[in-house]
C-alpha cells in the first residue's frame, strides 16, 4: 500500500472528488480524468485513465 505524500498515512482507500470523460488531444481514445483525495488530510490525487483500460463490471 502507498502512503499519502502530505500526511504520510496509509492509503487503503480514497474519497471520490470527480470523474470526467473527455476526448484526449494526445491519444486516439477518450480518457477519464479521475480526481481522488486522501481520507485523512484531503490531499488530492489525479490520474488520466484511457477508457480502453477500464474493466467492465459483470452483472
Amino acid at each position: 500500500m502507498a502512503n499519502c505524500i502530505n500526511c504520510s498515512n496509509e492509503l487503503d482507500w480514497f474519497k471520490h472528488v470527480k470523474a470526467d470523460v473527455f476526448n484526449s488531444k494526445v491519444g486516439p481514445s477518450p480518457v477519464v480524468d479521475l480526481v481522488l483525495k486522501c481520507p485523512h488530510c484531503d490531499q488530492e490525487y489525479n490520474a488520466f485513465v484511457p477508457v480502453e483500460e477500464l474493466t467492465p463490471i459483470e452483472n
